[in-house]
């Protein structure tokens, strides 16, 4: 399997920031792949180099630090309680509590990040009509670190 890196765009902020650790960080890269993140795939990248605590916030929101929460939190459980209540394919990996009836999803099948609400737009992405996506993790990042 090919290593993907993140841009260095999003590296030097991260490192900036003083979030960004060089060593891995291995048990949180085994817990992400048991909820479906892909070895070394961009948010696989993200998540075992990246931490600002349990969450990073930015104007955008707050989304979580995913090995943190695997690892310290039902997250597993609360995943699939929150999918299976929204009647969500397993591909979608919640990013977020899905606090206030909306949230960010990472789709491990496409590789992009849908950002649904309830009503309307959960009913479109049902449907298979995404009003807010995009198309890979890097591009998320971009957006919600106003990179």
């Amino acid at each position: 399997m090919p290593v993907i890196f993140m841009n260095e765009k999003l590296i030097t902020f991260f490192k900036e920031k003083k979030w960004w650790f060089d060593d891995a960080a291995e048990s949180y890269g085994e817990l992400l792949s048991t909820i479906g993140i892909a070895q070394n795939s961009l948010p696989w990248m993200f998540y075992v180099h990246v931490e600002d605590g349990p969450s990073f916030l930015s104007d955008k929101g707050e989304i979580y630090q995913l090995g943190w929460h695997a690892e310290n939190t039902n997250y597993v459980a609360n995943s699939n309680n929150l999918k299976s209540a929204l009647g969500l394919s397993d591909a979608l990996i919640p990013l977020d509590a899905f606090a206030g009836g909306s949230g960010f999803f990472y789709n491990k099948e496409t590789e992009s990040v849908v950002y649904l609400e309830m009503g309307q737009i959960l009913d479109s992405y049902k449907k298979g009509d995404v009003a807010v996506s995009w198309p890979d993790f890097d591009s998320f990042l971009e957006w919600y670190f106003g990179r």
